[in-house]
């Protein structure tokens, strides 16, 4: 990057690499002159050039800035929600145990009834086995007859 200064003390160009060892690469002043003048004009500031690509990001902050300012109050109100919901499931888990345990109860009552009315069932069936048993006895004993 410097200067190539010829005897007399003039730029007459700029080196831009090295090339070996002992050899440089240099370009004149015939072509450093006109992009440095082109430079000057502010034609090729970085602000300049990629213009297009910065207006472009810029959209897409103001879209992302739009969000972020709407997505507070919507989360705000999907916790509320979340929370509304978590408590309905809660309470209608509550219940459903509750029932289970009613159903619980009335299936042992249930069970207990019916073994119970088997029970009975067995007893009548015995007692109408002993009536009729008296019965025909009665009758044997009313008519003499054995």
């Amino acid at each position: 990057g410097g200067p190539i200064v010829n005897l007399d003390g003039e730029v007459i160009g700029v080196n831009i690499a090295r090339a070996g060892r002992v050899a440089s690469l240099a370009l004149p002043t015939s072509i450093v002159l006109p992009v440095i003048a082109e430079l000057k004009t502010g034609k090729l500031a970085p602000a300049v050039v990629n213009k297009a690509r910065i207006e472009a990001i810029d959209l897409e902050l103001a879209d992302i800035d739009s969000k972020l300012n709407t997505l507070p109050s919507k989360k705000s109100n999907l916790e509320t929600q979340f929370e509304i919901e978590k408590a309905k499931k809660e309470e209608l888990e509550r219940i459903l145990k509750d029932v289970q345990d009613r159903l619980k109860i009335i299936e042992l009552k249930s069970d207990n009834l019916g073994t119970e009315l088997d029970s009975i069932k067995r007893t009548l069936k015995n007692i109408d086995k002993v009536r009729e048993q008296l019965k025909s006895d009665r009758e044997q004993l009313s008519t003499g007859v054995r």
